[in-house]
């Protein structure tokens, strides 16, 4: 009898427990879009940057003891809210379409979130950290350049232009390099290095401590001079109008001239003569 009273309270027991993991994992999914919206808040002209090392902190810590489907949920909510709120612009452009394109856009960290988890249990030997690290930088990368779309926005290392020390490391390294180390030091905040409990401290002490650049700005950067620009506006694949207006009232002094976005859909150095013709236009006028 004792033994039947046992097996028939199991089930409540395991529903219990399902009922309360649900719930977690409710509250992991709000705490994502939580920290998708202080990304959002780091970048300019936000100026929060301090705010990006803490949500990605708290972002990795929220994939701890998920499964891959989980975590991409997590992942999911972040990278949504990100976009939706960085890029409210679209819904001005596109109307209630623009939702789907912050869903592909926020499907790139449900990616990233899984796969750290799956690589996690499949690599145990590679440092969590250094996975995450991998990870986020080339599935950034991917959705920036090699994608269709080209869809750069919100990259991480981009929060930080108008601070010294990312500036030059991305002089060197590129804003890919800085969201490489950007990313590694914040999940090697929350993945230590096969450190026991009381060494941990160590590790996650310097490596805050080398955040403190990003959060502060030591030395506002400052231009020794201005910078003469020539902007140029017409429609898309208006050539001749485009060509036109480069070289109609020359200013003396001009460095630079700029063109809208898809001036041309396609890359110009793929058609010979346009390439020539945009190359005479900056000889022409002395100016980039």
């Amino acid at each position: 009898m004792e033994k039947l009273t046992a097996l028939e309270s199991m089930p409540n027991a395991e529903q219990s427990v399902g009922q309360s993991r649900v719930m977690t994992f409710g509250w992991r999914v709000l705490c994502g879009a939580l920290a998708g919206l202080s990304v959002a808040l780091s970048f300019p002209p936000h100026p929060m940057p301090w705010l990006l090392p803490l949500a990605l902190i708290a972002l990795f810590s929220l994939l701890d003891g998920m499964t891959p489907r989980l975590a991409a949920y997590i992942g999911l909510a972040f990278g949504v809210t990100l976009f939706a709120v960085s890029l409210r612009w679209l819904l001005g452009m596109f109307g209630p379409a623009a939702v789907s394109l912050w869903a592909l856009a926020g499907a790139f960290p449900a990616l990233s979130c899984a796969l750290i988890v799956w690589l996690r249990g499949r690599l145990p030997r590679i440092p969590a950290a250094l996975l995450a690290a991998i990870v986020w930088t080339g599935i950034e990368y991917f959705r920036s350049e090699p994608m269709a779309l080209n869809f750069a926005w919100m990259g991480i290392g981009y929060a930080f232009v108008d601070y010294p020390l990312p500036v030059r490391l991305a002089s060197a390294l590129g804003s890919y390099g800085v969201t490489f180390l950007v990313v590694l030091l914040c999940a090697s905040l929350v993945c230590p290095w096969r450190l026991s409990k009381a060494r941990q401290i160590l590790p996650a002490a310097a490596l805050l401590t080398l955040f403190l650049p990003f959060a502060s700005p030591l030395a506002p950067p400052s231009l020794s001079s201005a910078i003469h620009l020539r902007l140029v506006q017409a429609s898309s694949e208006d050539d001749e109008s485009l060509f036109r207006l480069s070289k109609a009232n020359p200013i003396a002094g001009t460095q630079l001239i700029v063109w809208p976005e898809y001036s041309f859909v396609s890359d110009p150095r793929h058609n010979p003569k346009l390439w020539r013709r945009l190359q005479e236009v900056a000889r022409e006028q002395r100016c980039y």
